[in-house]
């Protein structure tokens, strides 16, 4: 064990040991993607660079704040607002941050709120693009779920909402496969959850009253289909959490259909 880490509680000084072996991977993989009778192979040995550059620069803790500016002000100069494909030129920063958030780095707040405005900046303008969103979208919800006691900042409901409905309530002939589609769902429900906390002030009426139109139509939608006890179940467990919620909505013009609906869920002979 290096001196420098002999301080360390035991657990800790533990996991410092495995730095070795997360650099000897490295080195490894670099190995591996060159080959000698193919000159052209040093291309893909490049993207270890960055790699490389990062686990020495966690080594020198000092450096750890630095590192993480730099990777800050790359993404932020990878991405062009009135180019939108300029979004894939920034993945490649995605695995470098991950590695920062694994390495438990002392990194600044505000590099970190920085690189949070950035991404969600690329994930509303990487509409049509999941793959692009759904790797920000999961790096996003990590740093998001670490951070989230030390940030301040405001984040707008109203562009995550859209892109879930156009994306997955609307129809699409886009080529992207299911597993990708379902990927990306789950990916931005995380990063919402992500985000609720730093909401404006104002926007749980907002997100409500957006929903309060959806009501008539989710009742009536309920109402056309024939009985069947998991609709039931999942209709009745919809309602009830706007009932919970809502207080906006006026209820007895609805309440002939839902006592219908009830009744049919209970099976009560009429």
């Amino acid at each position: 064990m290096h001196l420098y880490n002999a301080w360390l509680p035991p657990p800790v000084a533990q996991e410092t040991k495995r730095e070795k072996d997360s650099f000897s991977r490295v080195v490894c993989s670099v190995k591996n993607s060159f080959k000698p009778d193919d000159p052209d192979s040093v291309y893909s040995t490049l993207k270890w660079i960055s790699v490389i550059d990062l686990i020495i620069s966690i080594l020198e803790t000092k450096r750890e704040k630095d590192s993480f500016s730099r990777v800050v002000c790359s993404v932020k100069n990878s991405f062009k607002p009135d180019d939108p494909d300029s979004v894939y030129s920034t993945l490649k920063w995605i695995s470098v941050i991950d590695l920062f958030i694994k390495a438990k780095s002392d990194v600044s707040l505000e590099d970190v709120s920085t690189l949070v405005e950035i991404g969600l900046e690329l994930f509303k303008n990487s509409q049509n693009k999941l793959y692009a969103q759904v790797r920000w979208g999961n790096i996003l919800v990590r740093v998001l779920n670490k951070y989230r006691k030390k940030l301040s900042l405001k984040v707008q409901w109203r562009p995550l909402y859209d892109t879930l409905v156009n994306t997955h309530f609307t129809r699409d002939t886009g080529p992207e496969g299911w597993r990708l589609r379902q990927r990306h769902f789950e990916a931005i429900t995380s990063l919402v959850r992500s985000c609720r906390r730093f909401f404006p002030p104002g926007s749980a009426f907002e997100i409500w009253s957006e929903f309060s139109d959806w009501i008539k139509s989710c009742i009536d939608l309920w109402d056309s289909m024939p009985n069947c006890q998991f609709w039931n179940s999942q209709w009745a467990a919809l309602v009830a959490r706007v009932v919970k919620n809502c207080n906006s909505i006026e209820w007895e013009c609805f309440l002939p259909t839902l006592f219908a609906r009830y009744l049919n869920m209970f099976e009560v002979t009429v």
